[in-house]
């Protein structure tokens, strides 16, 4: 993705985000997008970490690399590296519309991190939760509950991440249709080509994590064998 976006004119781009950016009015939302590089100085919660440690987690520093984009709903704010990440700029534009245009999509935004805390608790839940030797009964409501997320945590640490793939695809729909109105034919196309790398990015994740889940809990029911308590 980086390297796609860094194979288009800079200054053409720059010029056609502006156009978009203004199109879609969100200067008058409130909204701002924030060019952000390596000499830009932006304090966050990670500054009292070690650089190296820092450089690794810090979601500031992947954007000054150019490795991450993404828009603040909080502040309203886009911050994007754009001479490396700059094509981006549509996609986060298009979470800037989905938070500021449409209640249902706003909502759906403010779902991200409870159902991320969520998939965390029940990965948790499951890795830890005693397995049922058999023939054995759950012994209550709560017991029940454990066991129906340790029996399906795949599926439903899957699922907590519907919400969150189905706005990033929106954002991704509204990003095309900005850049479609501004940018040139072949610059529009390479525009598309990594948005579709984007979206595959979040939902092979996705996959990733809920059969990550699965197989993490499996493999711990492999080496503790259940027994009879």
């Amino acid at each position: 993705m980086k390297s796609l976006s860094q194979s288009c004119d800079t200054v053409t781009l720059e010029s056609v985000v502006g156009k978009a950016f203004a199109s879609a009015e969100l200067a008058s939302k409130g909204v701002k997008l924030k060019n952000v590089n390596e000499k830009s100085e932006i304090h966050s919660l990670y500054d009292f970490l070690p650089k190296t440690l820092k450089n690794l987690i810090s979601p500031i520093e992947a954007v000054k690399r150019g490795n991450n984009a993404f828009y603040l709903p909080e502040n309203k704010m886009i911050m994007i590296n754009f001479d490396k990440l700059g094509m981006s700029s549509f996609h986060e534009m298009g979470h800037a519309v989905n938070h500021n245009c449409s209640k249902f999509w706003k909502y759906l935004q403010k779902t991200r991190q409870p159902l991320l805390a969520l998939a965390g608790i029940m990965s948790v839940t499951a890795l830890f939760k005693r397995p049922k030797a058999e023939g054995e009964q759950p012994k209550n409501a709560f017991d029940r509950a454990t066991t129906f997320i340790k029996n399906n945590v795949g599926k439903l640490v899957t699922l907590c991440f519907v919400p969150i793939i189905a706005e990033e695809l929106k954002a991704t729909q509204r990003g095309n249709k900005m850049a479609k109105a501004v940018m040139p034919k072949e610059m529009f196309a390479q525009v598309k080509k990594l948005n579709k790398l984007g979206a595959i990015t979040y939902i092979t994740s996705v996959l990733a994590i809920g059969i990550g889940a699965f197989a993490t809990t499996k493999v711990r029911d492999a080496i503790a064998h259940p027994k009879q308590v």
